[in-house]
């Protein structure tokens, strides 16, 4: 597996005008950065800082402030530590977007979608277990124990405030494509939530597919 190290970034910048069909006025950005570092043979940080938005009569509007850093340790020849911390704080959301937090969010433990507000944070930390096993050359079989804690700050769109600080545990399965292009990992996971309300099912069963582990 190739990792990129060191910094990358980039933005874009554009203007929205009435003169052209716009129903505003509005200069939209966003932009990006990432470094990454080797410490010492068996452990490497991460770290990423994301913007975008829009200007609008001189004030920020619809604007996302995103960070997040990853830590990774290899534990023995077969098993790795992995941190990660992320957050995001906004301005001015408009109303079709929110930012959320939950199970589709790293939140496992609980619905999709299950908390909205103005910020959030979120700290996952994990053990994986790599098995070697490699079923009719398809796939790379593995494995993961976890811990998620986040929250949300802020109200929702609904008026709806914060739940507080949520915590979930759970257990992993990993299945890594060699066959496919893009070389996604699907992720199948049983996640108990240790926090929320009567609503909350006591497991959470969680399927998706990303481009990392």
């Amino acid at each position: 597996e190739d990792v990129l190290l060191g910094l990358r970034a980039g933005g874009r910048i554009g203007y929205a005008a009435d003169a052209v069909g716009s129903d505003r006025n509005a200069l939209l950005f966003s932009a990006y950065a990432q470094n990454g570092w080797e410490l010492g043979d068996e452990r490497a940080l991460f770290v990423t800082g994301i913007a975008h938005g829009r200007v609008e009569d001189d004030a920020l509007r619809n604007a996302v402030l995103s960070a997040e850093a990853r830590y990774y340790q290899q534990t023995s020849a077969k098993t790795k530590f992995f941190a990660t911390i992320n957050g995001a704080v906004s301005e001015a959301l408009d109303a079709d977007h929110q930012v959320l937090l939950g199970g589709e969010e790293g939140l496992r433990g609980y619905p999709l979608r299950y908390q909205a507000g103005t910020s959030k944070a979120l700290l996952t930390l994990e053990e994986r277990y790599y098995t070697g096993w490699y079923p009719f050359r398809l796939f790379h079989v593995a494995g993961a124990a976890f811990f998620d804690m986040g929250r949300t700050w802020g109200t929702d769109v609904t008026g709806a405030t914060s739940d507080g600080l949520l915590k979930d545990v759970g257990i992993g399965l990993r299945l890594g494509s060699s066959r496919s292009a893009f070389g996604n990992v699907v992720h199948i996971d049983l996640a108990f939530p240790l926090d929320g309300g009567d609503g909350v099912d006591s497991v959470q069963f969680v399927v998706e597919t990303k481009a990392r582990f």
